[in-house]
């Protein structure tokens, strides 16, 4: 399993490809630049199988539905982030974007579920706080965390559906993982857990 970061858009959030040995390919967070990223998994020989979102807004699902297009593959998302997804003013575009943007995700999913990709099996955990619906993707070591976390910080919580108990609840139930996963943002480096019990304040 392969792993390659792209900083996206002007708000440089970070879509993730995951690359399976067989030669498909999971995007997580496609936020921006389609033509961009097409570009790349056409060059690489990759056929994209799906589009996990660990969120709603719209700097990390601007490229979505072309996507889904081009590759006839399902977006998914969990179920408590429909409504998010829908509505371009809780998902923000109709004040940052220059379009506004409404998505549908395919597969609608909840806290505790798994499926399998590239012969692996992927855990979802459901982690409200920076929007209702936040959730992060545990891959063997390796967890996409969105916006829920980053190295040193954490995404704001002043937004639509953004709850701060809730977050403090979600990175309680983060530190509290035994295993020292590498931690994989929605926006800057990756970090690993261990680290941010020691360097995060809001992980304390």
């Amino acid at each position: 399993m392969q792993i390659t970061t792209l900083p996206l858009g002007r708000m440089q959030a970070n879509g993730y490809i995951v690359k399976a040995d067989d030669g498909t390919a999971a995007v997580v967070d496609p936020g921006d630049e389609a033509e961009r990223l097409l570009r790349y998994l056409n060059g690489e020989e990759l056929r994209v199988t799906a589009v996990w979102l660990t969120h709603g807004h719209f700097d990390h699902i601007g490229a979505a539905a072309a996507l889904r297009t081009v590759f006839s593959c399902p977006i998914v998302a969990l179920a408590a982030e429909a409504s998010l997804l829908a509505d371009p003013q809780k998902n923000l575009s109709s004040v940052f974007s220059p379009a506004p943007l409404s998505l549908t995700a395919d597969t609608l999913l909840a806290d505790g579920d798994t499926f399998s990709f590239g012969g692996e099996t992927v855990e979802v955990l459901h982690t409200p706080g920076h929007t209702s619906g936040s959730c992060c993707y545990k891959l063997g070591d390796r967890l996409f965390t969105g916006d829920t976390l980053f190295d040193g910080s954490v995404g704001r919580t002043d937004f639509p559906t953004g709850d701060p108990t809730a977050l403090s609840l979600s990175l309680g139930r983060l530190a509290a993982i035994p295993d020292d996963l590498c931690v994989l943002p929605g926006h800057g480096a990756a970090t690993t857990l261990a680290v941010q019990r020691t360097v995060n304040p809001y992980m304390r």
